[in-house]
């Protein structure tokens, strides 16, 4: 019985595409923190936009409103940033030095400590490294703000640019679902913040008055993971468990009946 071989082809067009493809995506990625900082410059400024057109209504102007809110929200950052990240950095620390007894006094003897100790001291090395490089997250905190105020003060101009490339009725089709999309955007940016500074301040709150050690770190890692839908506020609130249950078992349930309550609350 005679075998069929069957002859395939690639056209020339085909190569062409697809290293012309593998180009673009080399390209994207080496261009990704300017794409991150267009991305998250875009998010702040759907945030801000109705702030600074609501104060349009008393006559300040847009480039003005924009830069001091702006303005505003870079200082707030950077001096929250720098009045706990010492206190970060120590509580860490601490909590990285004993983290083989917490395991320990938790019972757990199937688990390497040691094991467990490195891969957290590299995680947190890593960060710090990362945190310490106050230039480079400067530099891109700065960037991302000025992009920001510059898609604010261009969102004035829409209709302009549409009509430059839209007919009359394309572009109140186009115009309605931006506003839309900025709208529902800029609702979620402002709840999610709103939602990580709320729980990461309840956190805190709750763990010191229960008297959990390295409550600010495990606050911070509560609040951060918040943009984790459903998964991330169990995650966060197993490291608090582990402190609460190292400490004492009444500790321990109380930790987690205050992360019960606080995501009760949130939800």
């Amino acid at each position: 019985m005679a075998l069929k071989i069957r002859k395939i082809e690639i056209s020339h067009r085909t190569i062409i595409f697809a290293v012309l493809f593998i180009i673009f995506l080399r390209f994207l990625r080496s261009i990704e923190p300017v794409l991150v900082a267009i991305f998250i410059g875009y998010l702040i400024s759907t945030a801000v936009y109705p702030l600074v057109k609501f104060l349009s209504r008393f006559r300040i102007p847009f480039p003005i409103s924009s830069f001091l809110i702006l303005f505003s929200l870079l200082i707030a950052i950077f001096s929250s940033f720098a009045s706990m990240l010492p206190l970060v950095i120590s509580q860490t620390s601490a909590f990285l030095r004993n983290l083989p007894n917490i395991v320990a006094q938790l019972g757990v003897y199937n688990i390497d400590a040691s094991v467990v100790t490195s891969q957290f001291s590299s995680l947190s090395s890593s960060l710090f490294r990362f945190a310490i490089d106050t230039f480079s997250v400067a530099l891109f905190l700065l960037t991302t703000f000025v992009i920001s105020f510059y898609l604010i003060l261009e969102r004035r101009h829409l209709d302009v640019h549409l009509d430059t490339f839209f007919s009359e009725s394309q572009k109140q089709k186009i115009n309605s679902l931006l506003v839309e999309v900025e709208t529902r955007l800029g609702y979620w940016v402002r709840g999610e913040l709103f939602l990580m500074l709320t729980i990461g301040v309840l956190t805190y709150i709750a763990l010191s008055l229960i008297g959990i050690d390295y409550a600010l770190p495990l606050a911070i890692i509560a609040g951060l993971l918040e943009l984790i839908p459903n998964i991330g506020p169990t995650i966060a609130a197993l490291p608090a468990a582990v402190v609460g249950f190292a400490t004492s078992p009444f500790h321990g349930m109380l930790t987690v009946l205050a992360a019960l309550i606080i995501q009760q609350l949130e939800n």
